[in-house]
């Protein structure tokens, strides 16, 4: 029997062994109970040319134990971070350390050695990768999402590093009952943080933002279009008072010029 677990796009194969899937008789069986019992991610996107995910996963098995762990669609330009490997530690500490291989669908898969497979307990998994797909596109909203998941996941957070100045778009993030930022400004950050108390069945966790860079463009082009729609006296007015403006700086331009004893223009 195979137990399948999916997020972001995970797919967990639990406690399955060769004979199990022919249909062949076993002595014991090799069945696995494993739920998620947190997840929460950690986005850098700081950088207009790259990613960096680190991702952390409560996992409890309930019975048997775990042999493979996929975790998909990480970007078709995903690049495991090998300044943070790829841990699995139980409540006391202990480590312990999978085999690690990539797919051909974007993911890697953690295997364990039978004589070394978590067995029953609660563990953390904690992965980290980078990816060079822009998360914003030309108008500066940028999203990143957790997938769908078959089971409800109780306390789910995403954290994200933004340029400092970016805010949070709160209606286009997803189901959201924390939104939250603080500014950062010795690190040129604003950190937002987007947060569930359970996420249900099936259901998405997709987060939005605003990079403050093109919130500055869109405000110059609403003081220009709100300027345009002036009546023409009240240009005329404002283009006296920038002449007026200019004027009254080359006159103490040339009065400066004439203290300093140099030559007149």
């Amino acid at each position: 029997m195979n137990t399948y677990i999916w997020f972001p796009r995970v797919l967990c194969r639990l406690g399955v062994s060769l004979a199990l899937i022919a249909g062949w008789p076993m002595p014991t069986a090799a069945w696995t109970d494993t739920k998620l019992t947190s997840a929460s991610a950690r986005v850098d996107a700081r950088s207009a040319g790259r990613v960096q995910v680190e991702l952390e996963l409560g996992v409890r098995v309930n019975a048997g134990w775990l042999s493979h762990f996929e975790l998909l669609d990480l970007g078709a330009d995903f690049e495991l971070d090998a300044a943070h490997p790829v841990q699995f530690v139980d409540a006391s500490g202990k480590r312990f350390t999978p085999s690690v291989r990539t797919t051909d669908q974007h993911g890697v898969v953690l295997e364990f050695a039978r004589t070394q497979a978590p067995k029953t307990g609660a563990y953390t998994l904690l992965l980290a990768w980078r990816s060079r797909a822009p998360l914003a596109g030309d108008d500066g909203r940028a999203t990143w999402a957790l997938p769908r998941w078959p089971n409800r996941i109780p306390d789910v957070r995403i954290d994200v590093l933004t340029p400092h100045g970016s805010e949070a778009l709160t209606s286009d993030t997803q189901g959201a009952d924390r939104v939250s930022a603080s500014d950062l400004p010795a690190e040129h950050t604003t950190w937002l943080r987007f947060g569930r108390t359970e996420l249900p069945r099936a259901d998405a966790f997709s987060v939005s933002w605003q990079t403050p860079r093109a919130r500055s463009q869109h405000h110059t082009q609403l003081a220009l279009a709100r300027a345009l729609e002036q009546p023409p006296v009240s240009m005329f007015a404002g283009l006296c008072a920038a002449l007026a403006c200019v004027f009254s700086a080359l006159v103490r331009m040339r009065l400066k010029t004439k203290e300093l004893g140099l030559p007149l223009p």
